[in-house]
């Protein structure tokens, strides 16, 4: 008798023999291959009895009483139960030093060589410690899925094991998502590196050679890493960006941007956020690890460049598959970007030939390359024009066709092209930076080149060659050193 203060106490008869000794619970009843479930206690052995009879009757199991004596027990199940699946139903003692209850039970698995070990599979090691505690914690029904599940896996042939493990995998990559309940997820807005233009994902740019796609993404870059305005109108958030200009070099690349109008080059906090690789080995050959290097060390990456897709990607093969391979050299990319949840924009060609009907059929290549994009964009100038359309489509952003005006480093997005056709090129709209010209040469007439870039706050470099262009156009006229905007009677 336990007196009442004392407690529950697990007890056994004064000088009573344990070693091999086990409580048995189904052995009289059990049938040839039948599953013999080996435990420790006898709460964990009366639980799995009515679980396991779930899903496989009639089921025997065997109590060690302590996690010692798992060992012991194993050799001797096995010797006379040598068709029948025996499984040990281990205790996951994982908040004791040394988990006693797991070591215990894998000592008798590998020892006895028995079919299986499982223990149960708690959320937290404070849920408890055996399938008794599983079955109160989580529901019986629960308990008898996972149990059932183990056993049966027991069973499998090592083909079919080896199938659920890859049906397993795929699950957990992508589990499957039922449409009631997706309609009501919430998910965090889309994030852009060019608001409406350019969002998260892969992204194509795409143009004739000489269009001057390498100086509008350089234009993009500058906007973010300044937090400025991208096509004169559009806000970007700041944050850096890593240009790969593989067919450029150092002395362009300067020039370039001490010549992008309204950039201030003294200031160094905004272009030390834009960052300039001038090679890297193709995308297969170690340039995809080194851009998953560089974003896991630069968080606040919003934009990278690859300009151009032709010197990143990997080669095609003589003999493979032309679609495919250009699929996966995207694919790749794409990849990447969505790990980060970054924009890639890769800078790519557009074919000789027209497609009045669809002009993104004109990318160059197979319909791989687009199709594993996110986004598309058609960039088409005509020679000597300064203006051009930009075509957009894409899985997150809206179909449009955009006119914008383009003066070797100032770029400004005017509006959205008509059914109706292109503009006259005498017709093209000023851009932004050259309105702000004007309007402080209206209002304080006879200025310097000086004068005007520290009004604007503009580098006086750019807006020297600016003036000249505009004068030579007659947008403006120069008196001396000095500089006007027309009045009503010139533009006339």
């Amino acid at each position: 008798t336990i007196p009442a203060e004392t407690g529950a106490k697990k007890l056994f008869c004064h000088d009573a023999p344990a070693s091999e000794a086990f409580y048995s619970m189904g052995l009289d009843e059990l049938e040839p291959r039948a599953p013999i479930l080996l435990c420790e206690g006898y709460a964990t052995g009366a639980s799995l009895r009515e679980l396991a009879d779930y899903c496989y009757k009639p089921v025997a199991v065997i109590c060690a009483m302590s996690c010692h004596n798992l060992k012991k027990i194993a050799p001797i199940l096995r010797k006379y139960y040598p068709n029948n699946k025996i499984i040990v139903m281990a205790d996951d003692d994982a908040k004791t030093a040394g988990n006693p209850g797991l070591s215990a039970a894998n000592q008798a698995y590998q020892y006895a060589n028995l079919d299986g070990i499982f223990s149960p599979p708690f959320n937290s090691p404070d849920d408890g410690t055996d399938w008794n505690d599983y079955a109160v914690k989580y529901g019986y029904k629960r308990a008898k899925e996972v149990i059932d599940h183990h056993i049966r896996w027991v069973y499998k042939t090592p083909e079919e094991r080896e199938r659920e493990a890859r049906i397993a995998k795929i699950e957990a990559l992508d589990p499957i998502i039922n449409a009631a309940d997706l309609v009501d997820m919430e998910f965090p807005d889309i994030k852009w590196a060019i608001p409406g233009l350019v969002p998260t994902g892969l992204a194509l740019l795409c143009g004739n050679p000489k269009a001057g796609k390498s100086m509008m993404v350089l234009h993009m870059a500058l906007a973010i890493a300044y937090g400025g305005y991208a096509f004169g109108n559009i806000k970007c958030e700041q944050g850096r960006v890593l240009y790969l200009a593989l067919e450029d070099d150092r002395r362009r690349l300067k020039s370039r941007i001490r010549n992008s109008f309204g950039i201030d080059i003294k200031n160094k906090q905004a272009l030390s956020k834009f960052d300039i690789k001038l090679s890297i080995p193709r995308e297969h050959e170690g340039g995809l690890e080194y851009l998953d290097y560089y974003l896991s060390l630069n968080p606040d990456t919003r934009l990278v460049i690859i300009d151009t897709f032709q010197k990143f990607r990997k080669q095609l093969s003589s003999k493979g598959n032309i679609y495919s391979e250009d699929y996966e050299a995207a694919a790749d990319i794409k990849r990447l970007a969505d790990k980060y949840q970054v924009a890639i924009l890769v800078i790519h060609h557009l074919r000789k030939m027209q497609d009045n009907n669809d002009p993104f059929n004109e990318i160059s290549g197979t319909n791989g390359i687009a199709g594993a994009a996110d986004t598309s964009l058609i960039w088409k100038r005509e020679r000597r024009a300064n203006y051009g359309t930009l075509e957009i489509t894409g899985r997150d952003v809206e179909e449009k066709k955009y006119r914008i005006t383009c003066e070797n480093f100032d770029w400004f997005l005017s509006g959205e092209v008509e059914d109706e056709g292109e503009p006259e090129a005498s017709k093209a709209p000023l851009s932004q930076s050259k309105l702000d010209i004007i309007n402080y040469l209206a209002a304080n007439p006879g200025q310097t080149p000086k004068e005007i870039a520290d009004a604007l706050k503009i580098d006086y470099e750019a807006v020297k060659k600016r003036l000249v262009r505009m004068a030579n156009d007659g947008i403006i006229h120069k008196t001396g050193s000095m500089y006007y905007a027309n009045s009503d009677e010139d533009e006339e």
